[in-house]
């Protein structure tokens, strides 16, 4: 049977405690208030209903709704029956744009009661910031921090569950991680904007615990789909699961009889946060022509673009890129001044004026971007014809290619330079640095190219002037001199005499000591002595005659 829906903020802003009676019916029962919270194409209601067999998908859309969902009395649980107060809103992107004001302050009300929240996106929507919700999410949080920090709702003594449901998830287009990642990075972005009481956390990890659950499509995958939902609706509502959400009183809250007394004052504190937000008329409607006006010019500019883009994604370079972006600029500038020039001295002339200025640089210097990659692109093709030009038997070669590394630098720089606006900052140090990097690496190896080249060529020139013959073979390479070093490890290998300053003469002895306690050269100890040039009718060249080696002349 599925669980009674009742309103508990009407379309017109009226809250009504009765829809929360049911919750005080078992003071046994500990519950969690879930607050469900999506766009408007979602069909939010309907799988709220698949989750815990409820009747949303026949209440009313606007406002907040609520359902109690009874937990397990079973007499195999140790713990008390745990129930969940599911509370959903109204989608924050309703169509009908009057209701802004009282749907931001359901949302308000939903998010400060709640002990979980139950965001619900599309994977497509997740790097769309104006449809995915979660900037919608901000003054929420705002009012929520505010609430708990002037005591009139209870700060959780643990982080609040943010569960975050993804539906039509495909594996292929995005993994789980990079789900989460860039779902974390944006919920972070945003709380760093929201205006915190003293001492409130400053990571968005500190507030909420995030749990993430994936459905796939559910027309194309029903079997999947169905599987998904089930494994969900046990998370939530299946004590004996090993993956239970709410074990051991987790996200939960005692019953209590002040339920309802917190949501009243807490909707009583919202309707005086909100009136005192409520700037003057004037500055409303100042708001509003500076915003239209703005809108207009900003998509007369976009209109006037296209052919840059064309001619950008088409991989061209556009011709006096920019001069012609600074005189766009000034023109679409112009063109706002003059048709909000009624509210020249606002603080909504200034915001939106700026908030123009930043559009017109973020959007111009994406093109920036494509041509410098490319312009760094044909710089290099360039440089690299210059190089397969030169012969390597061209005189003063490495000059040359110096010369062609430094025109191609400077080339970039002054093409780079034409194409940033003069009211940017934007730099290029990074393709220009890159640029250099791969022509320098290009320069190298083409120079030690030719020097192989040369080598092998002088080599070839002297084998064949050479006249075979004494040892020589035809077609080698002439031989290079060999230069042999002796390196040694007895510290005095003739005696103390100091080759450094004294010359060694022919009736010098070369001594070597292989016992190394004595082999400072005194001659002691089994040593051996060497003369430098034996006579030939000494003992010693008599005594080693076979290892002597003469060489034949």
């Amino acid at each position: 049977m599925a669980s009674q829906v009742s309103v508990l903020v009407s379309s017109d802003g009226v809250l009504d405690t009765t829809a929360l009676n049911p919750i005080q019916d078992d003071s046994e029962a500990s519950i969690t208030t879930l607050t469900a919270f999506g766009a408007y194409n979602l069909s939010q209601n309907n799988l709220l209903d698949q989750l815990f067999a409820t009747a949303f998908s026949d209440a009313p859309t606007e406002g907040i709704c609520a359902a109690l969902v009874r937990g397990d009395d079973s007499a195999v649980l140790n713990d008390s029956p745990h129930d969940i107060l599911v509370l959903s809103l109204e989608p924050f992107d309703g169509p009908d744009r009057t209701r802004e004001e009282q749907r931001e302050r359901a949302c308000h009300l939903g998010l400060a009661l709640s002990d979980a929240l139950l965001f619900i996106v599309r994977m497509h929507d997740l790097p769309r910031v104006q449809t995915n919700g979660i900037s919608a999410m901000q003054g929420s949080i705002t009012q929520m921090l505010m609430l708990q920090a002037d005591d009139v709702t209870e700060t959780p003594s643990e982080k609040r569950a943010f569960i975050v449901i993804v539906k039509d998830y495909e594996a292929d287009v995005l993994s789980r991680q990079e789900v989460i990642n860039g779902f974390l990075q944006e919920m972070q972005t945003v709380y760093k904007n929201v205006a915190k009481p003293p001492r409130s956390p400053q990571l968005v990890t500190e507030v909420f615990e995030f749990e993430f659950l994936l459905l796939p499509n559910e027309r194309l995958t029903p079997n999947e789909y169905q599987e998904a939902i089930a494994d969900v609706r046990t998370r939530l509502l299946d004590p004996f699961s090993d993956n239970y959400l709410f074990e051991a009183g987790r996200y939960s809250i005692a019953r209590s009889d002040s339920t309802t007394e917190t949501a009243k004052e807490a909707w009583k504190k919202l309707d005086v946060s909100q009136n005192a937000d409520v700037p003057p008329m004037k500055d409303l409607m100042s708001s509003f022509d500076c915003d239209n006006a703005m809108r207009k010019v900003f998509e007369k500019y976009q209109r006037s673009v296209r052919v840059w883009k064309r001619e950008a994604d088409g991989g061209g370079i556009i011709e006096n890129f920019g001069q012609a972006a600074s005189t766009l600029v000034r023109d679409t500038i112009s063109v706002f001044d003059r048709d909000a020039a009624p509210h020249k001295g606002s603080k909504a002339f200034k915001r939106k004026k700026d908030e123009l200025k930043d559009l017109l640089d973020a959007d111009l210097y994406n093109l920036f971007v494509v041509q410098i990659a490319k312009l760094r692109e044909v710089t290099y093709r360039i440089f690299k014809e210059k190089l397969d030009a030169f012969s390597d038997s061209e005189p003063r070669l490495e000059r040359s290619v110096n010369a062609a590394v430094r025109e191609s630098q400077k080339s970039f720089r002054a093409n780079a330079e034409a194409l940033r606006p003069g009211f940017s900052s934007w730099r290029y140090d990074n393709d220009a640095k890159e640029l250099a990097n791969h022509m320098r690496e290009d320069a190298t190896e083409r120079l030690q190219r030719a020097r192989i080249a040369d080598y092998q060529e002088s080599g070839l020139r002297g084998s064949r002037r050479r006249r075979s013959g004494a040892g020589d073979v035809g077609g080698r390479k002439s031989r290079q001199p060999i230069n042999v070093s002796i390196h040694y490890l007895d510290p005095a290998p003739f005696g103390w005499k100091d080759s450094r300053y004294e010359k060694l003469g022919a009736d010098d002895t070369l001594e070597f000591h292989g016992n190394s306690s004595i082999a400072l050269g005194t001659g002691k100890g089994g040593g051996l002595t060497v003369p430098l040039e034996p006579p030939r009718d000494s003992a010693w060249q008599q005594r080693n005659q076979d290892f002597i080696y003469t060489e034949r002349r």
